[in-house]
């Protein structure tokens, strides 16, 4: 009904439930969830390069699934600002591309 509204994506890696299974994504979650401690995250995947690739595939899973549910992509940003993360601002930027 509105073909010029802009959607975007989302990318959420805190307070949430990832996309892959949690066993994928050990590094990333608390049990089945992401931690409520977005800064735990951020220094996780800065510091940790299995966290970083475990982050890329869940990135590239929420752009997927947007990808085959969603309308066009219009932009992409994240949840509670963790694109001011550098490590995770580069994995999103690459997988924008």
């Amino acid at each position: 009904k509105m073909p010029s509204l802009a959607v975007g994506l989302h990318v959420s890696l805190a307070y949430g439930v990832p996309l892959l299974p949690p066993a994928e994504v050990p590094l990333l979650v608390q049990g089945q969830r992401f931690p409520d401690n977005p800064l735990q995250v951020g220094l996780r995947c800065s510091l940790n390069a299995a966290a970083r690739r475990q982050a890329q595939r869940e990135i590239q899973a929420q752009f997927q699934r947007f990808a085959t549910e969603g309308p066009s992509l219009s932009h992409v940003d994240t949840h509670l600002h963790m694109s001011l993360t550098p490590a995770i601002f580069r994995l999103i930027r690459e997988e924008a591309r």
